[in-house]
């Protein structure tokens, strides 16, 4: 008789057990579901306060922003001085450079879309102004140390072309000024 009871108790005990998984897996889906209709209508309500200028996506999930292309630089390049170019009188008689630039598009810049700087010999790098435009006329100093040594004074000059989109090229000349001194 007692094996028979703890039998149906078994029985009894499995059943119960049954139903509340069954009901447990029951109450989850319903959250579930639930909370996706919730999430879909929160993103559809948000989608028509922004006035359909939401910058998410309902139906995609989580998507990475597509990068902005950078736009294509100027070609930009000095006609004169050549590199190695060496100026005996630099320091007292103007040096003219000149540069052409183009936007990708073959327009060509001028004026202060160009801009002509000398390299200080400093680190972080910094320059010195020269000027502006596609043609410039400067004297580069002989240096005290170069005066002292008897040797010309080697300077790097750059240009750097804007353009009408913000993004710059540049290039540069090495030219050498002073007189040399022959003992």
């Amino acid at each position: 008789l007692c094996l028979c009871c703890n039998m149906w108790l078994c029985w009894i005990a499995t059943t119960v057990v049954a139903v509340f998984l069954y009901v447990l897996w029951l109450v989850l889906f319903l959250l579930s579901v639930a909370l996706v209709a919730i999430c879909w209508k929160t993103c559809i309500l948000a989608f028509f306060l922004n006035f359909g200028k939401a910058t998410f996506n309902c139906i995609a999930g989580d998507p990475t922003p597509t990068p902005t292309p950078t736009p294509p630089p100027p070609s930009v390049s000095i006609a004169a001085p050549t590199t190695g170019t060496y100026f005996p009188d630099g320091d007292t008689v103007a040096i003219t450079f000149r540069a052409t630039a183009t936007e990708p598009d073959g327009t060509p810049l001028a004026g202060s879309a160009l801009l002509w700087e000398r390299y200080l010999g400093t680190f972080p790098p910094t320059y010195d102004r020269l000027g502006t435009g596609t043609e410039i006329a400067v004297t580069l100093p002989h240096l005290p140390v170069d005066v002292a040594a008897g040797q010309p004074s080697s300077h790097t000059v750059r240009v750097t072309a804007t353009g009408r989109n913000g993004v710059k090229a540049d290039t540069d000349v090495h030219v050498s000024v002073g007189h040399i001194q022959i003992d």
